[in-house]
């Protein structure tokens, strides 16, 4: 699988475990993490609204984003 696409899987499963660590995560990802765990929450201080989020990403990550997001559905149900 795409080196990207495994790094992001790992900064989800960080912060899944505990939410505080995405303070340390650049914009983008922090943006894909919160969108990929369905928590808008955790985009930066409210900044961003979830279409704000996608547009500000663009195109790729959001491809990248709903990979990991569909990986990471297919990890939970083997």
């Amino acid at each position: 699988m795409d080196e990207a696409i495994e790094r992001l899987k790992r900064l989800v499963r960080s912060v899944a475990e505990d939410p505080r660590h995405i303070r340390k995560l650049i914009l983008a990802d922090r943006l894909m993490v919160a969108l990929i765990l369905n928590k808008p929450e955790l985009f930066p201080d409210g900044e961003f609204a979830i279409l704000q989020a996608v547009e500000h990403l663009g195109d790729e990550l959001v491809r990248t984003a709903i990979k990991v997001e569909k990986a990471s559905a297919r990890d939970m149900d083997d």
